[in-house]
């Protein structure tokens, strides 16, 4: 399982935004403004999918420039998804 830590506010951002996010996650734990969320490793290459055709779709205005949700989906994706692909590898 990977566990997946954010603020709340990128939690509620994704939420907002990310319409299949609840069909990766067993489990949401809350330790004051810091959400953990727990993603199935068998999903966890789906949820990457999803992940990044949501910026495809909702991100982008072009095939080339980000709008400002597309900016902070990358900055979450690099901040606090990315790390715990990265660890996986170890």
């Amino acid at each position: 399982m990977d566990h997946i830590h954010m603020t709340y506010n990128d939690w509620m951002f994704l939420k907002k935004h990310y319409d299949t996010l609840e069909r990766y996650v067993l489990n949401v734990s809350m330790y004051g403004d810091e959400i953990t969320i727990d993603v199935y490793d068998e999903k966890i290459n789906d949820f990457l999918l999803d992940y990044r055709s949501m910026i495809v779709r909702k991100g982008m205005v072009d095939e080339q420039y980000y709008n400002d949700n597309g900016l902070r989906m990358k900055r979450i994706f690099e901040q606090c998804i990315k790390p715990v692909l990265t660890e996986e590898k170890k």
